[in-house]
């Protein structure tokens, strides 16, 4: 589980990154090694806050950083990540 600020590298093997809401001005986690071919993401949101949420996708364009955000927020920040999409992704409400 993770939260505000906090790293995620869940080394070699599959691995599930549970992921807490966190609010706009708090810093984004970061996780360094989510391979979508083996390991999963599970977004844990606060439905009072977020009764639509909606998640994107974005690119860094300096470092090549993938940007989760959960209602235009970044909530993580993961790098050496190809080839994910919101497909790979599991919503739950908290």
């Amino acid at each position: 589980m993770l939260g505000a600020g906090d790293f995620g590298n869940g080394g070699t093997g599959a691995d599930v990154f549970g992921l807490l809401d966190i609010g706009p001005n708090d810093p984004p986690m970061e996780i360094t090694d989510f391979n979508p071919a083996e390991d999963a993401l599970v977004v844990l949101f606060d439905a009072n806050q977020h009764p639509d949420p909606k998640l994107t996708l974005e690119t860094d364009q300096d470092s090549g950083a993938i940007r989760l955000l959960l209602d235009g927020v970044t909530l993580a920040n993961l790098t050496n990540v190809a080839g994910i999409s919101l497909d790979a992704i599991t919503m739950r409400a908290a």
